[in-house]
Order: C-alpha cells, then sequence, then structure tokens
C-alpha cells in the first residue's frame, strides 16, 4: 500500500487574521510550516 499522502499532494489552509506578518512568522517559526503563496491583504 502507499504511504498517506501520496506524491504531489498538499494540506492547505486558509487564515484570516489582522497581522499577516506576525502570523506567517509565527505559523513558519512555531509549527514549521512554509509559506509557498501570499495573497494582498486589505483592511475591512
Amino acid at each position: 500500500m502507499d504511504a498517506f499522502p501520496g506524491g504531489g499532494s498538499a494540506i492547505t489552509t486558509i487564515l484570516v487574521v489582522s497581522d499577516t506578518a506576525t502570523s506567517a512568522a509565527w505559523c513558519r517559526d512555531v509549527l514549521g510550516a512554509e509559506v509557498n503563496r501570499t495573497y494582498g491583504s486589505s483592511p475591512c
């Protein structure tokens, strides 16, 4: 049986935060996450 997840699979999530730089740094530094893509932010 192949390992799960198979090649080419990724787990993604979208977070809505007020301070994107601090949130990305925390996810990267604490959780070991890798930032693959960013989107522009605008205040609501």
